[in-house]
């Protein structure tokens, strides 16, 4: 009787081309073949790539070509100078980045900053305050407008709502709190109109005074 040629002892059932003999139909099968085999570890080498210095397996050559850092692929941003790692589809190497370039690209840009804020959102919270104007929530707050139109950024048209009332005010609930909201504009109107008319006094006693000096009080 034959016994197997991988050391489990068992006996050699089938003998393979180089007359060793095993005793499954399958050399993995062997009980003995397959214990070496799960208890030998490959050893891969590492080394460092000569850009970026990320450790590397020994023959990950392809890395090296498409490094962000390879004078060929080297990027930089045209905000702040650092490198681009997706260089080949961004613009800049952050989000932070892009946000703060392409608002300033000019007044055809959708989102647009001038030299006054002219971001909706900026707008409300300036006028209105960061506080949901029915529960007072101020961590989540998004700038509703009262008409639905998206281009109507006048301060009388933005009020801030949480998100759940915001929802309110796109659902069949919006009658629970929308007579809130409108009286809150209507007396921001008039809080408006009375400093309108007061600033318009008060310049117009400067201008007065300006060209009357005998007008001025004295003290």
């Amino acid at each position: 009787m034959e016994i197997c040629s991988f050391g489990c002892g068992q006996e050699g059932k089938y003998q393979l081309k180089n007359g060793k003999w095993v005793c499954s139909d399958s050399l993995n099968k062997c009980p003995e073949r397959r214990r070496v085999n799960s208890s030998t570890k490959r050893t891969i080498r590492y080394r460092e790539c000569k850009y970026c210095k990320k450790q590397l397996a020994f023959h990950g050559n392809l890395h090296e070509e498409t490094c962000y850092l390879n004078p060929e692929n080297l990027k930089l941003c045209p905000r702040c100078g650092n490198p681009i790692k997706d260089y080949k589809h961004a613009k800049t190497c952050s989000c932070q980045c892009a946000n703060s370039l392409f608002k300033h690209i000019g007044p055809d840009h959708w989102n647009f900053k001038g030299d006054e804020c002219s971001d909706y959102r900026s707008i409300c919270f300036k006028y209105h305050g960061s506080k949901c104007l029915i529960c007072g929530e101020k961590n989540t707050v998004h700038a509703h407008h009262i008409d639905e139109d998206r281009s109507n950024h006048k301060l009388e048209n933005l009020v801030p709502l949480c998100l759940n009332h915001h929802h309110y005010m796109h659902s069949e609930f919006k009658v629970l709190i929308e007579e809130k909201i409108l009286s809150y504009i209507e007396e921001f109107k008039m809080k408006n109109r009375a400093g309108s008319l007061i600033g318009k006094i008060s310049a117009l006693h400067a201008e007065v005074e300006g060209s009357n000096p005998s007008l001025v009080h004295q003290r």
